[in-house]
């Protein structure tokens, strides 16, 4: 049934509800919460999942109706001892651990949908963990048992969670960063070869002026996505052209960047019209401001 639930959320956005379901599903398999334990309050799943209070009510009353936790008068919502059975039958199983730190972002439901074809593919059991800041003993206790792949934004070598990794690291590839010299088996693409296919594609298809679009303009990776595209339109453009055509975003925390790549686009049109036919763009946020 989870598996099931893993391969629908990650073919489309799912509501809220189904998500803190499956979350508290995932924790309950993972051993963060056991049989006969206690779940948190639904003010403070609120608080820990970052939505409404009715929003997690709504998914702990599924929960009730599925038999996995219930409710006791005066008391709390616990784990169904009787969901031991369903635990066990997972036991029996090959665990892959899908460790990511968002279920919306595109690249990340992408990832979890590979990952779950992969674990059925195989008779695995896809477990999803999702990391919130500062919550990372969901995916330490999930590193202890199975295979896991691993997408995260930024992992430091001396957490909790970079210590596991480092012990689990025969059993771990690490997706989208390099980390071989933590021992660990990394899966990431080229930059150069990335932004030369992206820059050749624009060109097959008749752009000649081509523009970039960044945010975060310090980061590194960043900066050499950018580096490699003035390389190639070195041959075409003048440095101060290129200059003009790098539009830096950089949005402020709880802002849209999608908006702020809009402003950008109007204003750079409004300055120079009739010119850039193409953007290259360092995210899929910025595509939607660039497109729209």
């Amino acid at each position: 049934m989870l598996g099931q639930s893993i391969m629908e959320l990650t073919i489309s956005p799912k509501p809220k509800y189904e998500v803190a379901k499956l979350r508290l599903e995932t924790a309950i398999l993972s051993g963060e919460y056991k049989p006969g334990d206690q779940i948190p309050s639904e003010r403070d799943l609120a608080l820990l999942y970052n939505i409404s209070y009715m929003t997690v009510r709504r998914a702990i009353l599924e929960l009730v109706s599925d038999n996995i936790l219930e409710r006791r008068a005066q008391k709390g919502t616990f784990v169904n001892a009787y969901y031991q059975k369903e635990i066990n039958k997972t036991l029996t199983k090959t665990v892959l651990n899908l460790i990511v730190s968002s279920y919306e972002a595109g690249l990340q439901r992408e990832f979890l949908s590979i990952g779950v074809r992969l674990a059925n593919k195989k008779g695995w059991f896809p477990n999803v963990v999702r990391l919130s800041e500062g919550q990372q003993e969901p995916a330490v206790i999930a590193l202890r048992r199975g295979y896991s792949l691993v997408m995260l934004d930024d992992i430091s070598p001396n957490s909790s969670l970079g210590i596991a990794l480092r012990k689990a690291s025969n059993k771990v590839v690490i997706v989208g960063q390099v980390m071989s010299s933590w021992g660990i088996t990394s899966v990431h693409y080229n930059v150069r070869h990335a932004v030369e296919l992206a820059v050749n594609h624009l060109r097959d298809a008749g752009h000649r002026d081509i523009g970039f679009v960044v945010q975060y303009p310090a980061d590194l990776n960043n900066q050499m996505k950018v580096a490699v595209w003035e390389d190639m339109m070195a041959d075409t453009l003048s440095p101060q052209e290129i200059g003009e055509r790098l539009l830096q975003v950089n949005t402020k925390r709880y802002q849209s960047p999608t908006e702020d790549t809009v402003n950008a686009i109007v204003s750079f049109f409004g300055e120079h019209p009739r010119r850039v036919s193409a953007f290259l763009c360092s995210g899929e946020e910025l595509a939607l401001g660039i497109l729209a």
